[in-house]
């Protein structure tokens, strides 16, 4: 079974809303391939985007 990168997309970053996009877009591609067996994997890898997460203020008691 050969391995390729079907979307060369581990250059550049994609924030949430991108990546749903992307995954919605495989799921329609494989639901009209016209064919059985298809096998996808998908590795996925959270990154810093170098913007602090804002600290959640905890109660004062």
């Amino acid at each position: 079974m050969a391995s390729f990168p079907l979307l060369p997309l581990d250059h550049k970053g994609l924030t949430r809303a991108e990546a749903a996009d992307v995954l919605r877009g495989l799921a329609d591609f494989l639901e009209v391939y016209p064919t059985e067996g298809v096998v996808l994997s998908v590795a996925v890898e959270a990154a810093a985007t170098g913007t602090p997460a804002r600290k959640k203020s905890s109660p004062r008691s």
